[in-house]
């Protein structure tokens, strides 16, 4: 597949804009009620409130929690969350020789300190909230570039979902993503230099701009994809492009879409919001209700016979106030409401506890001071925790860090900032050390441990008979991501092991 024609390429965003019209409408109702400060998928304009209509929060504070946790969990700040290892076939051609493998590894983690550096340096952290937020709706557009500051590499953007449509491939996977947004001339040569813009395009209006990316499916053997920036002056059917290029090789493309959860042949993905949404709307509907009844409830309902005396429309409820009434009347009497406020407040908990079990916004609760939990109930939570979050979290290891690693990677070999090792170099793994990670990891060294206890319970002194050393110790280290400049070798091993055995021998003549 060459460079696509205007032609075909205006069919194919007009599909991926017909696509995203059957999402619009759930997606706006999240945006209600979840970011009332965003600009939605239909006419507000950016930063108009629409909190009015918000009568329950839980959605909107979840989603925050949501989005901070996830941050938290995957790529936590000011510590290292993944690690580049030497792939299979790597490790396959060393295997007999540990020496060289061990000073491969040492050379990969010295890449990694670095790489970890110069993304920490960036806007990471602030486009990774951004993604986290619009990832409980289902997914999340990331473009990575070269930052023209020369003191950082790295430049992160979050687009906005409104600007982002998405279409599938042969293989069932995002393979094309547009943009749609307006820019002024000036700001359109900016973002793409040397553009083509179309002839009497005045300078002081906004123009229509359609950035596609996608893939060229021709070259199986290598990644390649396509970039045609479309530059429209109203909203008439696509031009010639403006500006076009052609990336190659694996983290060439600048654009990354994760998805939380998805259906087969769906491009949008479903995030916890979008699936909370039902109940959201019901506590915010109940909530509405019990916010009417404690109104009623402090200002009352009234009644007073109609005597010619009592002048409904005069009457103010304020203190020292004096109500005259006919002798045979009743006057002024209040009535009851029927309202249970015990039964919509049980409503009400039962709602907010579930949407925020579905945003993975759930605590331990409240401690206990006479029965403070154990580091065993709070491991094993945690490990409850990391089980219901396992499927997104392979997702989004597959769509998200993967694919981020290997943009970074990319863009720093490119000017000339990473040397990977020359052995098998292409060959790289990248492997989370984020913190869902190491508590799925935690399991296999808490297994191991309880296999060691049996041992122990039924041979004694004898049970390290049934381990090797050097091998359970190297089975530890990578399971609890010790680094491997931490890591004797084997000579190195073997030198202290001879150190040892010579101090515990009695000195010569002693007995």
């Amino acid at each position: 597949m060459a460079i696509l024609d205007p032609v075909k390429l205006a069919g194919r965003f007009q599909k991926a804009v017909a696509d995203r019209q059957t999402w619009e409408g759930t997606w706006d109702k999240i945006y209600d009620l979840a970011f009332p400060g965003r600009q939605g998928f239909f006419s507000e304009t950016q930063g108009q409130q629409r909190a009015s209509n918000i009568f329950d929060s839980t959605l909107m504070d979840a989603t925050n929690e949501f989005a901070s946790r996830m941050a938290f969990g995957l790529t936590p700040n000011f510590s290292e969350w993944f690690r580049l290892e030497p792939g299979p076939r790597a490790i396959n051609d060393l295997e007999n020789d540990k020496k060289k493998l061990s000073e491969v590894r040492r050379q990969m983690d010295s890449v990694t300190r670095y790489v970890f550096n110069v993304i920490q340096s960036s806007n990471f952290q602030s486009a990774n909230h951004e993604l986290m937020l619009d990832l409980s709706v289902g997914y999340s557009v990331l473009e990575i570039n070269e930052n023209r500051d020369p003191a950082r590499v790295l430049a992160f953007s979050t687009l906005p979902q409104t600007q982002c449509y998405l279409g599938l491939g042969p293989d069932g996977k995002v393979d094309q993503t547009y943009r749609k947004f307006s820019a002024t001339p000036t700001a359109i040569r900016v973002m793409y230099p040397d553009a083509t813009l179309p002839r009497g395009l005045p300078e002081d209006k906004l123009a229509t701009v359609v950035d596609a990316i996608y893939r060229d499916w021709d070259k199986l053997d290598d990644e390649v994809h396509h970039r045609a920036v479309c530059v429209q002056g109203d909203q008439s059917d696509l031009s010639a492009p403006a500006w076009q290029t052609t990336y190659t090789g694996q983290g060439s493309n600048p654009r990354i879409v994760v998805r939380w959860m998805t259906t087969p042949l769906e491009a949008y993905g479903r995030g916890p919001a979008y699936l909370a949404l039902p109940d959201a709307r019901t506590a915010n509907l109940a909530t509405q209700l019990v916010l009417e009844n404690a109104e009623m409830a402090i200002s009352g309902m009234w009644q007073a016979d109609d005597d010619g005396v009592i002048n409904v429309n005069t009457i103010r409820l304020v203190p020292g106030t004096v109500f005259p009434r006919d002798p045979d009347s009743r006057g002024l009497e209040p009535l009851t409401s029927p309202a249970r406020f015990d039964i919509s407040q049980l409503l009400l908990d039962q709602l907010r506890s579930q949407i925020r079990r579905t945003m993975f916004a759930m605590d331990f609760g409240p401690d206990s001071a006479k029965t403070p939990r154990s580091a065993t109930e709070i491991t094993e939570r945690s490990s409850n925790q990391a089980g219901r979050i396992s499927s997104p979290f392979a997702r989004l290891m597959n769509e998200y860090i993967e694919p981020l690693i290997d943009r970074v990677v990319y863009i720093l070999k490119e000017r000339g900032l990473v040397q990977l090792p020359k052995r098998n170099g292409k060959d790289v793994q990248i492997i989370s050390r984020s913190p869902l990670a190491r508590a799925q990891r935690m399991e296999e060294v808490y297994n191991l441990q309880q296999f060691y206890s049996v041992l122990a319970g039924i041979y004694n002194v004898a049970a390290p008979a049934f381990l090797k050393e050097q091998e359970t110790a190297g089975y530890l280290a990578s399971r609890l991501e010790i680094p491997e400049d931490l890591l004797t070798d084997e000579d190195e091993r073997e030198a202290a092991m001879q150190q040892i055995v010579s101090a515990m021998q009695p000195p010569q003549g002693q007995p």
